[in-house]
């Protein structure tokens, strides 16, 4: 017999707040259109994802209150440690200072500089925080380097101490579930930079999809709750946007220009030619479409 769920008003209508309402603690995920992809991605194992990714080729996801709630809980713990980074003697600026990647499409928002820290007082580290969950922090401690354990984490620091060019950084981690603080030192590695960034290109510029990873198929491990998973292994229909169209220019400074389709008749239905597009107009397309080649 199924059992009939215990009513819960109050939690019900927590749960249900409208996202990012006069709610001045909280860090509202940001939802306004851009022009570039966020470079806290570029450690993505599957460069055929960074492709969709951007391109917007599939459906954002959607969150709930309850996931904007933890999204602020992780602004609220990296805060705390901002503030005992100081409390050590520490210096932290530059919080969320851009930076600017390849041809202007990636960009990175650091979590800060510091400077005068114990033991290396004279060195500008680039500073990154990250709130991991019980399990997943048991993990990282048990190896002692964010570098094995979560290396999308260690190519985001790589990536933005090679474009603010620092040679240390700072990755501080935070036990959700205790309070318990992980901290290590990462030494910049320009190797590892220019693999990193070889991928931001080739997300660029590439003129075919790279192969899926693993098996190639919607069963390997990585590929199961992917959010491109659709597009990808189900044929499901590309998002139709300027991003996905064949007449979209990528130039550099992060900017897209619509070119003159060659059909008179697409002409016609086209009022953007040779124009460039603001992130809005980006985002909406017109009636003159087509897709991608490179996306069929």
């Amino acid at each position: 017999m199924a059992l009939i769920p215990i009513m819960n008003p109050i939690k019900d209508a927590l749960d249900n707040l409208p996202i990012g309402e006069n709610k001045s603690y909280h860090v509202h995920i940001r939802n306004d259109p851009r022009n570039y992809i966020g470079m806290s991605s570029v450690g993505h194992k599957c460069l055929r994802f960074l492709q969709y990714s951007f391109r917007k080729a599939f459906p954002k996801p959607s969150h709930s209150y309850r996931i904007e709630r933890l999204f602020s809980q992780g602004h609220l713990l990296e805060e705390s440690m901002r503030q005992d980074l100081v409390g050590i003697g520490a210096k932290v600026y530059d919080e969320q200072m851009e930076l600017i990647g390849f041809a202007g499409h990636w960009k990175g928002h650091i979590d800060g500089r510091a400077k005068g820290l114990p033991s290396c007082e004279k060195t500008e580290h680039l500073w990154e925080n990250k709130t991991h969950n019980d399990k997943n922090f048991k993990v990282l401690v048990k190896s002692q380097s964010v570098r094995e354990s979560y290396p999308e984490h260690y190519d985001q620091m790589i990536a933005y101490m090679g474009y603010a060019k620092l040679i240390r950084g700072l990755y501080t981690a935070i036990n959700k579930n205790n309070n318990e603080i992980y901290v290590e030192r990462i030494y910049f590695d320009e190797n590892r930079f220019e693999e990193v960034e070889f991928k931001m290109i080739e997300a660029v510029i590439a003129d075919r999809l790279y192969p899926k990873i693993g098996t190639g198929k919607t069963t390997w491990g990585d590929c199961r709750y992917c959010p491109a998973k659709g597009v990808c292994h189900n044929n499901e229909t590309i998002e139709m946007s300027c991003r996905t169209c064949r007449h979209v220019s990528i130039e550099n400074e992060g900017k897209w220009r619509c070119e003159e389709p060659k059909s008179e008749l697409f002409r016609k239905a086209h009022p953007l030619t040779n124009k460039e597009l603001t992130p809005e107009q980006l985002d909406k397309g017109c009636a003159a479409y087509e897709l991608e080649d490179m996306l069929k």
